[in-house]
């Protein structure tokens, strides 16, 4: 075409004027060209251009065409009753114009006929009966939503590309079918009832979309028996869809003749088996999550448990230590100010485990300058009720303060040489040093006991809740006391061999605790 064209302007430009010879024969070249033009666009695909006409596109259109032919042949008419109407034609065709506009808008509004014409364009116009990426998308979308139950969720995301009159969803717990959700029914309908009866069990085993109206007239179309009297009685229901898992989720979905389609064939059937595997996957996830979420509050619990026996048992180490005293000291008025001063301490930390377990929280920590020896010391006293009793080296000076929550420090300081103490022998020893290195605050507690193996140390020391006692500890000392040390920036060091005793260090930066 290039080269014709080439050749009819320049004889043109040579012999100033257009050669009609040429310009007849223009069209014809164009004609020769054309497939030649084709076959190039097939092969380079950059001039390819993939044309997608939607189904909303045709829908609207044909709505469009028909609302233009019924006006038109309305405007035919209109014009023959003016001419044919003599007097009373004006006032005929302005009421036949009426009349046929509120027909038009009638049929609009309809529903029923909606749907009717898209399921003929579909049917007429388009090799598939549904446009996957849009359906889903809304599937999609109605998986989404918030503040309505899961199950409800599930029922709507099936039932919207079909439009069923009823529906229901029913899943499998202690071997019995429990109704979660309905749309139109009851929960307690009989007809819905008679098919989990009698169908579901059947249609979940063999993984089998049970069309109700079809096994009415031939029980053979389904590998299993099922009783013929009890479906007739089903007049409600139309399709019954398994849902199940591999985690051993279980459930069907009850379906009544959709009216969004006219019949349904295999395309329908694949649909309802893919939204129904995504919905079994949608629930047990479901379900799953609420398993998570009763696991984590009972592990909540037992961990308030164990603190709270932790707690305990650190006031009657105080209880003890008085009552073995008072033996030898009950008369001495300083002992019974010693004992008072306990009291009153154990006191206060059962007024916290109280004032925890009431807020079901963590009570907040009192931070605030205090004595490290005088802590310490607290420490070895109250620990001196047990065997080998702990020696306190302090090298620091006596006035050294340290900004924290002084009763945890303590608390956690007394678990770690009550830990020292029950791998040690009686006639062993323990000691509890108090140091400078660096920048950092330097605890270190020591014993000669059974020691720990490196192992241990990496996988099990710091585990909560794993202990060594049996039921004598809590296995949370340990992972208290390492928690806490990280929470201040702080961390914690660990030497120790089996049979020659273990070394704990406790980093803590001067600043805080």
């Amino acid at each position: 075409m290039f080269a014709f064209d080439f050749a009819l302007y320049a004889n043109a430009l040579i012999t100033s004027g257009i050669s009609f010879d040429f310009w007849s024969l223009r069209g014809f070249v164009a004609i020769l060209a054309a497939p030649l033009v084709l076959l190039s666009a097939r092969r380079i695909k950059r001039w390819s251009t993939k044309i997608y006409v939607s189904r909303d596109v045709i829908y609207h259109s044909t709505l469009l065409l028909v609302a233009g032919g019924y006006l038109l042949v309305m405007a035919l008419v209109g014009y023959y009753i003016r001419y044919a109407g003599g007097d009373w034609g004006s006032m005929a065709q302005n009421g036949f114009f009426a009349l046929s506009a509120l027909i038009l808008v009638s049929l609009f509004l309809s529903e029923r006929l909606r749907k009717r014409l898209k399921v003929q364009i579909t049917k007429h116009f388009f090799a598939n009966k549904y446009e996957y990426r849009e359906e889903w998308m809304k599937f999609a979308a109605v998986l989404e939503e918030d503040g309505v139950s899961p199950y409800s969720i599930a029922l709507k995301a099936i039932n919207q590309p079909f439009d069923c009159q009823y529906a229901g969803l029913a899943i499998v717990e202690n071997s019995r079918y429990v109704v979660k959700a309905t749309y139109n029914i009851r929960d307690d309908d009989s007809q819905a009832q008679l098919c989990l009866d009698h169908l579901a069990g059947q249609a979940i085993e063999h993984q089998w979309i049970v069309d109700i109206e079809e096994l009415k007239e031939d029980t053979s179309v389904v590998p299993f028996q099922v009783s013929t009297s009890q479906l007739q009685q089903i007049t409600k229901f139309c399709y019954v869809i398994p849902m199940s898992t591999s985690a051993g989720f279980k459930g069907v979905i009850l379906l009544s003749a959709p009216s969004a389609i006219h019949s349904v064939n295999w395309e329908d059937r694949d649909l309802m088996r893919a939204i129904s595997r995504q919905l079994a996957v949608f629930l047990n996830l479901h379900r799953s999550n609420l398993a998570l979420a009763e696991s984590q509050q009972f592990d909540t619990f037992n961990r308030m448990s164990a603190y709270l026996v932790h707690d305990l048992k650190n006031v009657l180490a105080q209880l003890q230590l008085m009552s073995k005293n008072a033996v030898k000291h009950k008369h001495n008025p300083e002992f019974i100010d010693d004992a008072f001063e306990t009291v009153d301490s154990a006191a206060n930390r059962l007024a916290k485990v109280v004032a925890h377990l009431s807020k079901k929280q963590r009570v907040d920590t009192v931070v605030a300058p205090f004595q490290l020896k005088a802590a310490l010391e607290q420490v070895a006293q109250s620990r001196s009720i047990s065997k080998p009793i702990p020696q306190l080296a302090f090298s620091l000076s006596e006035n050294f303060e340290l900004v924290g929550d002084q009763d945890r420090f303590v608390n956690v300081v007394s678990h770690l040489v009550q830990n020292a103490q029950d791998a040690t022998a009686e006639d062993g020893l323990i000691s509890i040093r108090a140091g400078k290195q660096a920048n950092e605050c330097l605890i270190e507690i020591q014993d000669n006991g059974e020691g720990m193996s490196v192992e241990f140390i990496d996988t099990r020391l710091f585990k909560p809740f794993d202990t060594t006692k049996g039921n004598a500890g809590m296995g949370v000392g340990a992972y208290d006391a390492k928690r806490f040390v990280e929470e201040l920036g702080g961390h914690i060091q660990v030497t120790s061999n089996v049979g020659e005793g273990s070394l704990f260090k406790l980093y803590l930066p001067i600043h805080k605790i």
